[in-house]
C-alpha cells in the first residue's frame, strides 16, 4: 500500500522524469575547460544553505561493495579522498610544515572505479565533449589541484557532499549530458523474453525488476539508507532468486516511487515535518481543492513549530483558518470525490534501512472530522495576558512534555502515538503523553495553556470512548463541576492568590505537588495559612476571596479532603487550578466574548461522535 501509494502520486503530480533518472543534490560543481584543465569550484548553495538538486543518473543503491554513480558521486569517488583526508588536507595548507597525508586503500579503489567508468563514457561516445574534457581532467592529474580552491574549506566542512563536473559554456552539468539517456537505455537492456519477466507487485504487470533500489535518506539516517532493502544470504532468498527477485519490483515503480519520497522529503516540498528522530511525509491522492486545503490544515497542525508566519497580536488565526479549512471539507461545501485519500508516513532511521514506524491511510472527510475533534478537545481558555502561539499542534504538544522543551528529549514512540489519536477520533490519546505531562507540571510548577489543554483533551477523550459517565472537562471555569480533584485544584489556585496578594511567595513550589495527590495531608494546612494572608487584604478582596473559597468548600462531599487522587484526579486537578487562575485574570465581559468560538456547533463531528 506505502510503494503503491507513493507511486501513484509521482504520477499525478506530473514532473515525471526518465527511468533510471532521479533528482540527487550536488553541493559542488567542478568547472573544467574544454581539455580538462581546471577553472575552479563553484558552490550551488543559495541563500538558505540547501544544495541545489539535479536530474541525473539515480543512484545505484549500492551497499558495501564500491560502485560508482554515473559522473556524480562524493569526495571518495570524484576525488580519491576520504573526508578525514580532506580535512587533514585542509590543515596542512595552513601549518608550517604540512604533514604527508596517507592514502586509503578501499577509497583509491573507489576513486579508480569512478574513473573507470568516466573513461568507458568517453570512449563509448567519443564525439561527446563533455565526456572526454572529464577524461582529460583525470589524466592531467587536475583534481589535485583542488585543496589550492577558495571553497576548498567549504568542503572540508561537510566533506561527504556530492560533487559533479561543468564544461565551461555549457549550461548543464556533465552529469546531466544527453548522451547519458542513451547510456542509461543500453544498461536497462534484456535479451528475455516478456514471458520470463516477474510480475512487478506494485503496478502488477510484467516487468524487468530491479535488483536493489534507490537510498532515501531521511533525518539521522546514513546516506546510503533506503524504504526498500533486499537481505543476501539471510534466509530470505527463496526458491533461488536474490535480493530484488525474491520480491520484484519493477524499475520502472522503484524509479517512481524513490523520486516521490524523495520529493516530500524535500525541505521545501511543505509535506514532512520531524519529530524527535521520526520523519513524517503526508499527501493527498488527487490534487483537488478539498485535498490542497486538507493538505494546509495538516501543514500547519503538524508543523513542529506550529507555523509562525501569522502576526504577533493575533496567535489564534493560524488555527481558524485551519478550522475554516477543516469544516469546509467535513461539511462539504468544498467538493471532493469519494475516493480522495489522505496518507500519513512516519519514518525513522535503522542502521543503514530506513524503519516504517507509522502508516495511515483514511477518506479526507474522515481525516478532516477527526482533527475538528482534536482541536476542539485541546480547546481551553487562555488569559489575555498570555500571547503564546497556538498550542493545539502536534509541535507545541511534544514540546511541553519533553524535558526543556528539547525534540531530542520526547519519549521514544510518543510522536506516532498522538498523531494516531489525532488522525483518529475514536482512539484514545496515549497513557505516555498524559503521565508525562503530569510529571512536567510537577517538576516545573507550571501548567500552562498547552499542558492545561493535553489534560483535557485526554479527559474528556477518555470519558467518551470508556462511556464512564464522568463529567467533562469545560472550555472555561466550571463552577457547577463538582469533581473533588477539579475542586481540590480550585481551591488550591484561590489559596495561591491569596497568599500572593498579601505580598507572600507562591504556594506552588512547596505544596503544588502534594496537594495535587494526597490532598488530605497538605490543605488542612493551607487553610490555616490563609486565615493570616485573608488579614493582610483590603475589605473588598477579602470579602470576595473569603465568598470563593467558601463556595468551594461547599462542594466538597462531607466537607472533607479525599486522602489521595488517582492519576486522573491528579489531572482534573491541574485543569481546575488553571482554569481558577485564569478566572481571576479573566473579564466576565471577555470571558463571555470568549466562550462562543470554543462552543461545539450543532453539526460538529464531535457531537456526531457523541450520537
Amino acid at each position: 500500500m506505502i510503494l503503491r501509494a507513493l507511486y501513484d502520486y509521482y504520477h499525478r503530480r506530473g514532473e515525471t522524469v526518465a527511468q533510471g533518472w532521479g533528482s540527487e543534490r550536488i553541493t559542488f560543481v567542478i568547472l573544467i575547460e574544454r581539455d580538462g584543465t581546471l577553472v575552479g569550484m563553484m558552490d550551488t548553495r543559495k541563500d538558505d544553505k540547501t544544495p541545489k538538486s539535479f536530474v541525473v543518473v539515480k543512484s545505484n543503491g549500492r551497499t558495501s561493495a564500491p560502485l560508482p554513480n554515473i559522473l556524480w558521486d562524493n569526495a571518495e569517488y570524484v576525488l580519491g579522498l576520504s573526508k578525514d583526508m580532506i580535512k587533514a588536507l585542509h590543515h596542512a595548507a595552513d601549518a608550517a610544515t604540512p604533514c604527508p597525508v596517507e592514502t586509503d586503500a578501499k577509497v583509491a579503489c573507489k576513486h579508480r572505479l569512478f574513473v573507470e567508468k568516466v573513461n568507458e563514457l568517453a570512449g563509448k561516445y567519443p564525439g561527446n565533449e563533455s565526456f572526454r574534457a572529464v577524461a582529460l581532467f583525470y589524466d592531467r592529474q587536475q583534481h589535485k589541484s583542488l585543496p589550492e580552491d577558495p571553497l576548498w574549506k567549504e568542503l572540508a566542512r561537510k566533506p561527504t557532499v556530492n560533487l559533479s563536473f561543468q564544461v565551461r559554456g555549457h549550461d548543464e552539468i556533465v552529469a546531466q549530458d544527453a548522451d547519458l539517456q542513451d547510456y542509461v537505455a543500453c544498461m536497462s537492456h534484456r535479451r528475455d523474453g516478456d514471458g520470463d519477466l516477474p510480475v512487478c507487485l506494485v503496478t502488477g504487470r510484467k516487468a524487468l525488476p530491479a535488483e536493489v533500489t534507490s537510498s532515501t535518506p531521511i533525518y539521522q539516517s546514513k546516506a546510503t539508507a533506503k524504504l526498500v532493502a533486499f537481505q543476501v544470504n539471510s534466509g530470505y532468498d527463496s526458491y533461488g532468486n536474490r535480493q530484488g527477485l525474491n520480491a520484484p519490483i519493477s524499475r520502472e515503480a522503484e524509479s517512481a516511487y524513490t523520486n516521490a519520497l524523495k520529493h516530500l522529503l524535500d525541505r521545501r516540498s511543505g509535506n514532512n515535518f520531524i519529530v524527535g528522530n521520526r520523519t513524517f511525509v503526508f499527501w493527498a491522492s488527487s490534487d483537488d481543492e478539498a485535498s490542497r486545503s486538507t493538505e494546509s490544515a495538516v501543514r500547519f497542525t503538524f508543523t513542529f513549530d506550529d507555523g509562525g508566519d501569522g502576526p504577533q497580536d493575533d496567535p489564534d488565526r493560524g488555527t481558524s483558518l485551519v478550522e475554516k479549512l477543516l469544516k469546509s471539507v467535513y461539511d462539504g461545501r468544498t467538493a471532493y470525490l469519494d475516493t480522495d485519500r489522505f496518507y500519513m508516513l512516519g519514518l525513522a532511521p535503522n542502521s543503514a534501512r530506513i524503519a516504517v514506524v507509522y502508516w495511515q491511510e483514511l477518506p479526507l472527510k474522515q481525516l478532516a472530522g477527526s482533527m475538528l475533534v482534536h482541536l476542539d478537545d485541546m480547546e481551553i481558555i487562555r488569559p489575555h495576558y498570555d500571547r503564546v502561539r497556538p498550542y493545539k499542534g502536534l509541535g507545541q504538544m511534544l514540546k511541553s512534555i519533553a524535558l526543556n522543551g528539547k525534540q531530542e528529549n520526547i519519549p521514544p514512540r510518543l510522536p506516532e502515538s498522538v498523531i494516531s489519536a489525532m488522525l483518529d477520533r475514536r482512539r484514545p490519546y496515549p497513557d505516555t503523553l498524559y503521565q508525562a505531562c503530569l510529571r512536567r507540571i510537577r517538576a516545573t510548577g507550571e501548567v500552562g495553556v498547552t499542558r492545561a489543554g493535553i489534560l483535557k483533551a485526554y479527559i474528556n477523550r477518555k470519558n467518551r470512548i470508556t462511556n464512564n459517565n464522568k463529567q467533562n472537562l469545560s472550555i472555561m471555569l466550571d463552577r457547577n463541576n463538582k469533581d473533588i480533584g477539579y475542586l481540590c485544584g480550585r481551591l488550591f489556585a484561590v489559596l495561591e492568590r491569596c497568599q500572593s496578594l498579601s505580598g507572600g511567595d507562591t504556594l506552588r513550589e512547596r505544596y503544588m505537588s502534594s496537594a495535587s495527590s494526597t490532598p488530605a495531608m497538605v490543605f488542612p494546612t493551607l487553610l490555616n495559612l490563609s486565615v493570616h494572608h485573608v488579614e493582610k487584604l483590603n475589605e473588598r478582596m477579602k470579602i470576595t476571596m473569603e465568598r470563593e473559597k467558601g463556595e468551594i468548600i461547599d462542594m466538597f462531599p462531607g466537607g472533607c479532603f479525599p486522602a489521595h487522587l488517582d492519576l486522573m484526579g491528579q489531572g482534573r486537578f491541574f485543569v481546575g487550578y488553571y482554569q481558577q487562575r485564569c478566572s481571576f485574570f479573566t473579564s466576565k465581559k471577555s470571558a463571555a466574548g470568549d466562550a462562543a468560538p470554543g462552543t461545539p456547533a450543532d453539526d460538529s463531528p464531535d457531537r456526531e461522535l457523541q450520537h
